[in-house]
């Protein structure tokens, strides 16, 4: 929960400045290379984690939960939601280079490869948020929000 915690700060604090304290731009490359690497951390600890955290969403009747184990799958659920949509920023920007490439290119080929090793992260992430979606209405309430604001090709 900590790494979880600590990542997610780490791609909110890309969002609002350079390390030297200036303003960022959010579509700055640098930028969004920072925010992929902390989501990634984040599919990293969900890797780790994953067995546990289904065991705590969905293994427990709701009257044999504990307070602290229904808090902490609520908080990671909606934590997820922040790197999960930069993994769908990341993809729907690989995508648009995907589509202007020559099909079968080095560079397609590339891309495309960057793509594949994205969407493992975000399956992995969507693994996670599916198990409390479930569980937790709030969370789904929050992966449909995020949905309505992106493309079908990454959900």
């Amino acid at each position: 929960m900590v790494q979880l915690l600590a990542l997610v700060a780490e791609i909110h604090i890309t969002h609002v400045k350079n390390p030297d304290g200036t303003p960022i731009i959010f579509d700055k490359e640098g930028a969004l290379t920072e925010r992929v690497n902390a989501a990634h951390g984040c599919s990293a600890v969900l890797g780790a984690a994953l067995d546990e955290i289904k065991a705590l969403g969905a293994g427990l009747p709701s009257e044999g939960r504990r307070p602290g184990i229904e808090h902490t799958c609520f908080v990671v659920g909606l934590l997820l939601m922040f790197p999960i949509s930069i993994l769908m920023e990341k993809i729907l920007k690989i995508q648009a280079n995907l589509d202007i490439e020559i099909h079968g290119s080095p560079m397609w080929q590339e891309l495309e490869q960057e793509k594949n090793e994205e969407e493992l992260h975000f399956e992995m992430m969507l693994e996670t948020i599916n198990v409390l979606r479930e569980t937790y209405p709030v969370v789904d309430l929050q992966w449909q929000a995020l949905q309505r604001g992106r493309p079908t090709s990454v959900a």
